[in-house]
C-alpha cells in the first residue's frame, strides 16, 4: 500500500552508491583539536563516528573524552533552571498570590545541567532532567 505522500525508500535514493572516506588522525604533538583529513573524490561523503558511547546525563560529574581537545576529563556540571522554571513560577504567583513562587525551584525536572571540560571549558554535554 503506497501513498502519494509516503517519502522515497532507502534503496531509491541511496542505490547501490559507496563511500568510501579517509581520515588520519595524530594524536601526538597537535595543538589544534580537529583531525586531518585526506583528499577525497567530489561526490565522497564524509561521515562523523562518534565513539563516546556513555550518556552524559545527571548533576553528578562524569569521566569522559572531550571532543574539543581530545583529553580524557572529569566534567564540571553546572546546574539552572531552565525557562519553564520561570514561567511557572510567574503562573504560580497569580494563582497563588505569590506563595508558591518558589515551587518550580525545588523541583528537580525544572533544572538543566550542562557539562564543561575543566581543561577548554567546552560544552561536552547538556542533560534535560
Amino acid at each position: 500500500m503506497c501513498h502519494q505522500d509516503d517519502p522515497p525508500s532507502y534503496d531509491e535514493v541511496i542505490g547501490s552508491q559507496t563511500h568510501t572516506v579517509h581520515v588520519n588522525l595524530v594524536l601526538s604533538g597537535r595543538t589544534d583539536p580537529q583531525p586531518r583529513i585526506n583528499q577525497r573524490d567530489p561526490g565522497q561523503s564524509l561521515v562523523a563516528i562518534d565513539t563516546n558511547e556513555r550518556a552524559i546525563c545527571g548533576s553528578s560529574p562524569v569521566l569522559t573524552t572531550c571532543h574539543e581537545c581530545l583529553l580524557t576529563v572529569q566534567t564540571v556540571p553546572e546546574s539552572a533552571p531552565k525557562d519553564e522554571a520561570y514561567l511557572f513560577c510567574c503562573f504560580l504567583c497569580f494563582i497563588s498570590g505569590g506563595l508558591l513562587f518558589w515551587l518550580p525551584f525545588v523541583a528537580e525536572s525544572m533544572y538543566v545541567t550542562t557539562h564543561r571540560c575543566p581543561s577548554c571549558n567546552a560544552v561536552v554535554g547538556v542533560c534535560n532532567s
